[in-house]
Order: structure tokens, then C-alpha cells, then sequence
């Protein structure tokens, strides 16, 4: 069952941690200046659409399919530190 934009950004609001695709959930962690990490591929770039900040940060690859786990939870690691 969909929940509201209103429970979504609550839900975004409380976390510790995003860990998104270029989607508009992490549009809005990026606005609410959450700590996370959005995943993009080759379709667009984090500059182009102005999703990082300081605490907000992209991961580029050229295909999201060749996007490794170690390589998210290194990633991870680090904006945990």
C-alpha cells in the first residue's frame, strides 16, 4: 500500500542514513540535508540534478548493474565515520 508524501518525509526525516537511487525520496533527503548516498548509473549526473550537499553524496558508475556490494558498504562505512 502507497504511503503519504507527508509519512514519507517523516519516515526520511528520522533516518540515520540514506542509501537511495535518483528517485524523488532521495530529492528529498538530499533538501532535508540527511546523511546518505544516492546511486546513479549513466542516465543523468548528481550535478545536473543538483542532488549532492555536504552530507549528501553520489555514487557514480557507468551501469548501476556493475555496481558491486562492497563498493556501496565501503561508501557506507565512510559516511558512517
Amino acid at each position: 500500500e502507497p504511503i503519504s508524501i507527508k509519512k514519507l518525509v517523516s519516515l526520511i526525516n528520522d533516518a540515520k542514513l540514506i542509501i537511495a537511487n535518483d528517485t524523488g525520496p532521495a530529492h528529498i533527503a538530499s533538501h532535508l540535508d540527511k546523511n546518505g548516498l544516492v546511486l546513479f548509473g549513466n542516465h543523468t549526473s548528481a550535478k545536473k540534478v543538483s542532488i549532492e550537499n555536504f552530507n549528501f553524496k553520489a555514487l557514480t558508475v557507468k551501469s548501476l548493474k556493475d555496481l558491486d556490494v562492497d563498493t556501496v558498504f565501503r561508501e557506507i562505512k565512510t559516511k558512517l565515520n
